[in-house]
């Protein structure tokens, strides 16, 4: 099944639901669905017409054109540009620029840009939660959500190898090692609020190492499937570990983990000194 998205709403597009149209006259591909396609002739070019689009064409738009969803050009306003984002480090609340944007700006701000890593990250994990919710709406109001975004070509879920753990994570095919998966996703909750985090919270840290804020996967609804990688009983196990980047928690695989094999990342002393785990052969 084919899927893809209206540059004007944002809404995802499914393949025998929608009819996307495309821009005849736009250097890129403009595409549209059957409801904004009516606002066209006030909100785009006059003098562009639009056509029927070919499915394959849609599809290939959502792999390779990433957009900076939800984020607000300072400059021109324009909101989830195309292109290169670059972000001022300075400015204590965001300020970002789109590519057209970057030589009109004052010179106090030190710009740094956005990596097409973490932006394919982030446009993967928001389409992921919008197509769900499309073709599988009972899912946003059940338990099955964070178990129905594993990308089952790579992981499975299944019962722990683990006593008394639960579900866990296992691969489907070998993962090569320093192959990452992320974000990984649930609240965003502040550093006040620290001590009613669940289990499945993960600290944020700033550069001197204090905590700003936690991400918690407490709920299945609001989670993904790395809310059901364990932590290992003993060093050995481990082969998953956590990092920080643009301030989401990413995975990566220290080693081969074999097909059959449980993902296992090490969730910290705290947390091990819980479990009975002894904390000084993971440090």
């Amino acid at each position: 099944m084919f899927f893809g998205y209206c540059d004007q709403c944002l809404k995802v597009l499914v393949h025998g639901r929608d009819e996307p149209f495309v821009c005849n006259q736009c250097p890129y591909e403009f595409f549209v669905c059957n409801k904004c396609i009516a606002h066209m002739p006030r909100q785009h070019p006059s003098m562009h017409t639009f056509s029927k689009s070919e499915w394959h064409n849609v599809a290939f738009k959502l792999a390779h054109d990433l957009k900076h969803f939800g984020i607000l050009c300072d400059g021109c306003g324009t909101k989830s540009f195309g292109g290169t984002r670059h972000r001022c480090q300075r400015c204590d609340t965001s300020f970002d620029l789109c590519e057209k944007c970057i030589g009109t700006t004052p010179k106090n701000h030190t710009f740094k840009i956005i990596s097409n890593r973490y932006l394919r990250a982030c446009n993967h994990k928001l389409l992921a939660q919008r197509v769900l919710e499309v073709i599988y709406p009972s899912l946003v109001d059940s338990n099955s959500y964070a178990l129905a975004t594993t990308p089952t070509d790579t992981v499975y879920i299944a019962k722990s190898s683990l006593p008394n753990a639960g579900l866990g994570v296992f691969a489907s095919r070998r993962i090569a090692r320093f192959s990452y998966f992320g974000p990984y996703v649930g609240y965003k909750r502040s550093v006040d609020l620290i001590h009613g985090a669940s289990s499945y919270a993960w600290n944020v840290l700033d550069k001197s190492g204090n905590v700003m804020y936690y991400i918690d996967a407490v709920d299945p609804k609001n989670s993904n499937w790395l809310r059901f990688v364990n932590c290992p009983n003993n060093f050995a196990q481990r082969n998953l570990m956590s990092l920080v980047y643009h301030g989401d928690i990413f995975y990566l695989s220290i080693r081969n983990i074999e097909v059959g094999e449980e993902l296992l990342v090490y969730y910290g002393d705290a947390y091990a000194e819980k479990l009975g785990i002894d904390t000084k052969q993971f440090q």
